[in-house]
């Protein structure tokens, strides 16, 4: 089954996760793209045209009146529906598509686990981070931590900020299903807290963080 997850939490907030096994047609013949949507669609190779139709697809699973044209991007790049008090993120990775709908503040992340994370994790691990990450989870607190900020930059949503100098994670311990943890976003005089969550999808990491 392509949903391979659904999750709903506080704040009237969903989660969709899909492994995108269908044919391209599957999600155009879905959305029922009028002339410009197939328009725009033309531009794109197939990767952006897969990552397109799959996040107007899962809005439209989460809002039965969604439209693809309520789906814009603000002058950050950050994706909103217009029109709504709905806050959304959106993340891809390789076959997957996630998506959050929230009445928060919200981003997303998804990443497929890989080793090569070690050679980058110092750009965005802290020496304070560093004491629960070095253990024999350490990949996947690597990803986790990734993920962490990724989504706190997502709900910032402006883009220059520092994933060592102006965010951080508190500790946590992994729990079997989701772990749940917090961590906060500081840049000059703005503070935001979140409160964050991850589980793995078979090699793949999910992180997604909601504002507080």
């Amino acid at each position: 089954m392509p949903l391979k997850l659904k999750i709903s939490e506080v704040h009237n907030t969903t989660v969709l996760v899909w492994h995108l096994k269908e044919d391209i047609s599957f999600f155009k013949n879905a959305l029922q793209l009028n002339r410009g949507q197939q328009e725009e669609l033309d531009n794109y190779n197939f990767k952006r045209k897969m990552e397109w139709l799959s996040t107007r697809y899962l809005l439209g699973l989460m809002k039965k009146d969604f439209n693809p044209d309520q789906f814009k991007k603000d002058k950050y790049g950050k994706p909103y529906l217009l029109n709504s008090d709905s806050y959304i993120s959106i993340s891809h990775s390789h076959e997957y598509a996630t998506l959050i709908l929230s009445d928060k503040v919200v981003g997303i992340d998804i990443q497929k686990k890989h080793e090569n994370i070690q050679r980058i994790s110092h750009k965005f691990i802290s020496e304070e981070e560093l004491k629960y990450t070095m253990n024999e989870n350490k990949i996947l607190h690597m990803h986790i931590n990734w993920g962490a900020k990724e989504s706190m930059y997502k709900g910032y949503g402006k883009k220059e900020l520092g994933f060592i100098r102006h965010m951080s994670i508190d500790p946590y311990k992994l729990s079997s299903g989701t772990t749940s943890f917090t961590g906060t976003v500081t840049k000059d005089e703005i503070i935001e807290h979140y409160n964050l969550y991850t589980q793995t999808i078979n090699d793949y990491v999910l992180v997604y963080a909601i504002q507080n």
